[in-house]
């Protein structure tokens, strides 16, 4: 059965004018959606999965686009934040992003360096699942983060607050 060209249109023009945006996946791989791109508005953005997971295969990055320069708040795992250098670099207006699972193989200097001098950011959260082991090199890479830049706030999953800040009524 086709779409009606009239709905369509509609969906459309009501997604292009999304501030907020949560997909989370039970117990997969969370892929970011090529159409984040077009979402210029897009101030509130959360990719996550409930499971951390081994680097098994290669994890899509963040899409370059418009969608970047209005982002306040963001939420991906690992995987994904390492393989989006360019795009947040974009994201001139980014305040508050939180680490939410992933492969912690996969986070490496790049994305230190990027937080460390990245102007606008102001809170760094990283999450763990409770089965987890944080590894010794994270640790050290924001223990080191967090003296280079005090005014960083970067907190452990225990005192998060990223959650609260998307309402979910599920």
């Amino acid at each position: 059965m086709a779409a009606c060209p009239k709905w369509v249109a509609l969906a459309r023009s009501l997604c292009s004018q999304l501030t907020s945006l949560c997909i989370w996946e039970m117990g997969e791989r969370c892929e970011p959606p090529a159409a984040l791109a077009g979402l210029s508005r897009l101030q509130r953005c959360c990719l996550g999965t409930t499971e951390d997971f081994a680097p098994s295969q290669q994890q899509q990055p963040l899409p370059a686009g418009p969608w970047a320069g209005s982002l306040r708040v963001l939420g991906a795992s690992w995987d994904v934040l390492q393989n989006s250098m360019d795009v947040l670099s974009a994201a001139t207006q980014l305040q508050h992003m939180a680490v939410t699972g992933g492969s912690y193989a996969q986070l490496g200097g790049n994305f230190w360096e990027w937080a460390g001098s990245h102007p606008s950011l102001q809170h760094l959260e990283l999450h763990v699942s409770q089965s987890s082991d944080v590894p010794g090199q994270i640790l050290h890479s924001a223990l080191a983060l967090n003296a280079a830049r005090p005014s960083l706030h970067v907190p452990s999953s225990e005192g998060a607050s990223f959650y609260g800040r998307f309402k979910f009524d599920l």
